[in-house]
């Protein structure tokens, strides 16, 4: 069994992947279906996601840094990621990112291990008026048109992400324009007022069902 999340460890760091979806992936690559339990597999999933978490962000600011993009970046990083070419701003309360997000013109945003939904700094972004070159998703594909509204990119190939910031700030037009696309979607159905609304739904409809 250790070996299948070694190989799912090594799927994720390539394919943005949720963990249930990368080891369905390797179980069925490796014909193993119907050898292994959800039980059995669920308790290893907290320590792979973790894992594949810290592993994307840290390639991610290699990439940026490498590259010579300048950027703005929060949280605890290490030392060495500590460089000229960025600001750091440490552990920020959630009313200060939103100013951050107010003056940005680009967020590069990572996916928190969560490809198969989406995680509110996009939505929080957008609103924001930012325009957002995030890592790829299951759930963002829905949601969004790629090079229209947002900008994806995958790990296996990062070089979307420099391309696309020389880009959106060399032409304002086409940044406003996927900015005000991605505004009026994200106005319309993923405000938290509209995500409340779905979610009450849903209770509601469950309790129903279930009572």
């Amino acid at each position: 069994m250790l070996n299948r999340f070694n190989d799912t460890a090594d799927y994720m760091e390539t394919y943005a992947s949720a963990v249930s979806e990368a080891v369905y992936v390797i179980i069925k690559s490796r014909h193993l279906l119907g050898t292994f339990s959800m039980d059995q597999l669920y308790p290893y999933f907290a320590d792979l996601f973790s894992y594949i978490k810290a592993y994307r962000r840290l390639k991610c600011m290699k990439y940026i840094i490498d590259k010579g993009l300048f950027a703005h970046i929060c949280g605890n990083w290490p030392d060495i990621y500590h460089t000229s070419g960025t600001v750091h701003h440490g552990v920020l309360p959630y009313s200060e990112i939103i100013n951050l997000y107010e003056r940005s013109k680009l967020i590069i945003q990572d996916n928190a291990g969560i490809n198969g939904g989406i995680h509110e700094r996009i939505f929080s972004a957008i609103l924001n008026g930012a325009v957002v070159i995030s890592e790829n998703g299951s759930y963002l594909n829905k949601v969004f048109v790629n090079g229209q509204d947002i900008i994806l990119f995958d790990w296996e190939n990062m070089d979307r992400i420099e391309s696309a910031v020389h880009l959106l700030l060399q032409k304002q037009d086409l940044r406003d324009k996927i900015a005000m696309r991605a505004y009026k979607k994200a106005d319309e159905a993923y405000t938290w007022a509209a995500r409340m609304d779905n979610i009450t739904e849903i209770v509601e409809n469950w309790y129903k069902v279930n009572a």
